[in-house]
């Protein structure tokens, strides 16, 4: 509130662990002392679990810690409640390692029936390779969020990678790093999983120092938003994905 003014200032608000209570009956046991014992293994307290929600546009998951199971012995056919507590309040369209995929390239197919080959030819082309440096990405989710942006170097080094969220002028950059042929770049913006990291074999490489100093963490809104990528050398070398999960506030 403001001292002798209507109104007040806003200070920003937060989406807050979210709270899922269960009211289970126990059913398809031979007694109530083995639904119980049942209720017990799938939800131990303390453990994390994942949740799965069928609804008709789509399964929603969504994972948390079982905060109590509190049966209740003294009923005819007994039950219990269970108190599960997520620290990501929101639920996710499909499964929770399933992202919505924005591609950088594409195939432009040349190939198709019926054909001839009259000239003998020993290869016949099936399609030619695209590569964008802007891309259009429409977000169906209720709530902002990020992704994992892969760059990829295939047929020659890529060197001091940048993409520019056009839609908000948010930018990340990769400065005095080259991605050599072959080899990936992971940057995750995905809030509590941060990361920038270059892939060789099995090992992982911190590259959190190569990021620029005007980098931030790319981040997608509800709807439209674009997408620009550079390179300061062979761009046309570069292979771009960008994944992101669809987060829904409710169900």
């Amino acid at each position: 509130d403001l001292a002798g003014q209507a109104g007040g200032l806003y200070r920003g608000s937060r989406a807050e662990t979210r709270n899922i209570v269960m009211t289970l009956m126990f059913q398809w046991a031979p007694t109530i002392q083995d639904a119980r014992r049942r209720v017990y293994k799938y939800m131990p307290v303390g453990q994390e679990i994942e949740l799965k929600v069928e609804t008709t546009d789509g399964d929603y998951y969504t994972k948390g810690y079982v905060e109590s199971d509190e049966p209740n012995i003294f009923t005819p056919s007994g039950g219990t409640s269970v108190s599960i507590l997520c620290p990501d309040p929101y639920w996710r369209l499909g499964s929770l390692d399933e992202y919505q995929v924005t591609s950088f390239f594409g195939v432009n197919p040349l190939f198709e029936f019926p054909f001839s080959n009259e000239e003998g030819q020993k290869q016949l082309i099936m399609g030619e390779m695209l590569r964008h440096t802007e891309v259009s990405l429409y977000y169906e989710g209720d709530s902002p969020t990020g992704g994992v942006l892969h760059l990829q170097a295939v047929g020659g080094d890529v060197r001091d990678v940048t993409m520019v969220n056009l839609t908000t002028d948010v930018t990340i950059a990769l400065t005095n790093y080259t991605i050599p042929d072959g080899t990936e770049v992971l940057i995750s913006s995905i809030p509590g999983e941060l990361y920038a990291q270059t892939v060789v074999g099995r090992t992982r490489i911190n590259l959190l120092d190569n990021l620029a100093d005007r980098s931030s963490w790319m981040v997608v809104n509800p709807g439209d938003n674009r997408f620009a990528v550079s390179a300061a050398s062979g761009i046309d070398n570069l292979v771009v994905t960008f994944e992101n999960p669809v987060l829904k506030e409710g169900l």
